[in-house]
């Protein structure tokens, strides 16, 4: 049997094979390469970001936070890199309900829907009542 016989014969069933190993490839490398970002995905990372008090509207109590701000890591589309500003997010902790026994309290991070929050250092923070405030009439 020659080459040409082997290129030639059935060349329709050949270029469908080729079209779909070709479309297979790109859907499993697109897949593994999700996150990766080098070109389409960006990190920007936001330092001194300040950590506000989520308390009860009745409790008028004053709040020691240690550290009083975090370093946050965001991933963001090439297109939106300028956008993203400090203003865009909020950082809190809510100490209505939560008691811990060693005076760590989770992070909550609120971010628009097209910053993906990559990483929050650190993600606990201590928080000591220092007193009560009086209520302002």
């Amino acid at each position: 049997m020659s080459w040409s016989f082997i290129f030639t014969r059935n060349r329709w069933q050949k270029a469908l094979a080729i079209f779909l190993a070709s479309m297979i490839w790109l859907t499993v490398r697109s897949g593994s390469m999700e996150g990766v970002g080098e070109g389409s995905e960006n990190e920007r990372e936001i330092r001194s970001m300040p950590v506000a008090v989520l308390a009860a509207p009745s409790d008028a109590g004053v709040y020691r936070l240690t550290p009083s701000t975090v370093t946050i890591t965001l991933q963001v589309d090439a297109k939106s890199t300028e956008r993203v500003s400090p203003e865009d997010l909020e950082v809190y902790v809510n100490v209505m309900g939560e008691d811990s026994s060693d005076g760590l309290h989770s992070l909550h991070v609120h971010a628009p829907e097209w910053l993906h929050i990559r990483k929050v250092v650190p993600r606990r923070v201590e928080v000591k009542r220092l007193s009560t405030a009086e209520p302002s009439r």
